[in-house]
């Protein structure tokens, strides 16, 4: 039996349940979560860029996502899944390779014995 809380003069109530007898929630279907997934990739989903974002995108009032509009690259730890890695441009390395022409030769072990 819940105990009622009131305040406010008793204008507000709210209801107090026992946790230890709360029952579990009921875990959805397969469908069900395939279409909470699409409904959720189009709030999280650039139009522009097509990069798919952990967080809900201002898609009423901008339209796109915040790295469209400012024009650099989104952290990575912020894309959940980006269709265009071919965008970001790779980074030099800071060691050179050395040509094989001027690669020592690999020294041979002699046997012992």
């Amino acid at each position: 039996m819940p105990a009622p809380l009131s305040w406010r003069g008793g204008r507000r109530t709210a209801w107090l349940y026992r946790i230890e007898l709360a029952l579990p929630k009921r875990t959805p279907t397969l469908a069900q979560e395939a279409v909470l997934d699409a409904a959720m990739a189009k709030r999280q989903t650039c139009q522009v860029c097509r990069r798919r974002y952990f967080a809900c995108l201002p898609l009423r009032t901008l339209g796109h996502c915040d790295a469209c509009e400012g024009g650099y690259i989104p952290s990575p730890d912020t894309v959940m899944h980006d269709p265009t890695p071919s965008r970001i441009p790779p980074t030099p390395s800071r060691i050179s390779p050395v040509p094989a022409a001027n690669r020592p030769a690999p020294a041979v072990l002699a046997a012992a014995g």
